[in-house]
């Protein structure tokens, strides 16, 4: 049981500061008279970046395999499920990773807690988006001191959509669509849209009869479906210092305008965003370019 107490604590611990970085965001876009759709757009973001800054599940390979194993799992207990998962099927599959295929000084304890901040975030996500039409009321009306988020009791966490990415997309895409946030039809945040943009215009450059290792071509139709969801716009464009638009930077280096400690999670998040939007060859040309990340960390 004691892991399962530390993935309590965190997850616990992570759900409410997620909690309270929604509320807090929300109060600070409404004194700013910011819409509610760049609001849904910040929050993802900052979601994001809890996941990049304080887990490391998200930035190896072996850890999200880790995940997966424990999100198959749960289902095949009827009580206790979180606790005799990790210490059953998680811990067994963790003992056969070999030292290089973790973080230096990685314990099983240490993936307990990240497990629990990673699902902290998704669950209050998960939650938030679930209840959009309220929360756009509460923001439309200003009322946002009494803010709660309510939480999902952890031993249905089994059952839990938040637990299922892929599902837990499609019920948020569904949401903010009925929410008239039709410019985000899959809430991607501005560095995401400018990188897919980046994407599409290596692409439509990239010769049909000579392609080169480094560069692939798109059908037409996900060319539009990739123009579509990206709804990109950069309103320093047609400033003299445009070129220190991090939306030029991106569209000119690509994933080296990153940090290397933030590619990994960077591109493992956006994979998961693109799981039902129909792009199968940009999500392989994306993947493509998380195993050369993967290489290049093995290496150093």
């Amino acid at each position: 049981m004691k892991y399962k107490t530390t993935y309590d604590y965190f997850y616990n611990k992570t759900y409410s500061l997620g909690e309270k970085m929604i509320q807090n965001s929300l109060i600070e876009a409404k004194k700013n008279s910011r819409s509610f759709a760049f609001t849904l757009e910040q929050i993802n973001k900052k979601n994001n970046e809890l996941i990049v800054n304080n887990c490391k599940i998200k930035s190896s390979k072996y850890l999200i395999e880790l995940e997966k194993v424990f999100k198959k799992s749960l289902s095949t207990y009827s009580e206790n499920s979180i606790a005799l998962t990790l210490q059953n099927e998680v811990l067994t599959a963790f003992k056969k990773l070999k030292s290089s295929e973790i973080p230096a000084d990685y314990t099983f304890k240490k993936f307990s807690a990240d497990l629990g901040i990673l699902q902290g975030i998704n669950d209050v996500d998960y939650r938030f988006c679930e209840q959009m039409d309220y929360f756009k009321t509460k923001y439309e009306c200003n009322q946002l001191s009494d803010f709660s988020i309510a939480a999902i009791q952890s031993e249905l966490v089994s059952i839990a959509p938040s637990l299922d990415f892929e599902q837990h997309n499609e019920v948020k895409h569904a949401k903010i669509k009925n929410s008239g946030t039709t410019s985000l039809p899959n809430n991607l945040t501005s560095e995401e849209k400018a990188f897919l943009f980046y994407i599409l215009c290596k692409a439509l450059s990239e010769p049909k009869t000579e392609p080169s290792s480094e560069g692939f071509n798109l059908p037409y139709t996900e060319l539009i479906r990739l123009n579509t969801i990206i709804d990109f716009k950069d309103k320093f464009c047609f400033e003299n210092n445009y070129r220190d638009s991090n939306n030029y930077k991106i569209l000119t280096k690509g994933i080296e305008f990153f940090p290397n400690t933030e590619r990994i999670a960077f591109l493992n998040i956006l994979i998961e965003k693109l799981n039902d939007l129909l792009l199968p060859k940009t999500t392989k040309y994306i993947k493509e370019l998380l195993n050369k990340e993967y290489n290049k960390q093995l290496k150093r």
